[in-house]
């Protein structure tokens, strides 16, 4: 009879590939869906929802991180202007160097099931501020354009 094994014990359960809760996750934007409407929105907005998600797990370095990640996104946005391909590239080097990371780091410390914060007002920020780009980059166009002679 082997002695080792306790009939008592209660049975155990294999966990390989699944995410290991050691303390409950904060309140996060789902860094995937950050990453998707950085499309529409630019990565500088991708920029300051995983910045912010990174304060929100609590690691200061990262988020300083985030800091020149945003810094950086604004300059390429208005290198964009003159040259589109660079955001097209920008967005892809964005994506696999800041963005994906973050969502590794929290699918292998959280897996899938963690608190997620609603979208309504990111997007409606973002909408609001990308209206009012359009206003005064046209309003500037105006007065700057030759007036219009017949």
């Amino acid at each position: 009879m082997n002695t080792d094994v306790n009939p008592f014990e209660p049975p155990k359960a294999a966990l390989d590939g699944v995410a290991v809760v050691a303390e409950d996750a904060p309140l996060l934007w789902n860094p995937d869906a950050a990453g998707a409407w950085s499309l529409l929105f630019t990565p500088v907005f991708g920029s300051i929802l995983v910045r912010k998600n990174w304060k929100a797990i609590g690691d200061e370095d990262k988020a300083r991180q985030g800091t020149v990640w945003l810094g950086v996104s604004i300059v390429m946005l208005l290198a964009t202007l003159f040259t589109g391909i660079l955001g097209f590239l920008y967005i892809i080097v964005w994506y696999f160097a800041w963005q994906r990371p973050q969502a590794q780091f929290i699918r292998e410390r959280w897996g899938k099931d963690y608190p997620r914060k609603g979208w309504s007002v990111a997007l409606l920020a973002a909408l609001g501020i990308y209206i009012a780009v359009v206003v005064v980059l046209t309003m500037v166009i105006m007065a700057l354009a030759p007036p219009l002679t017949r």
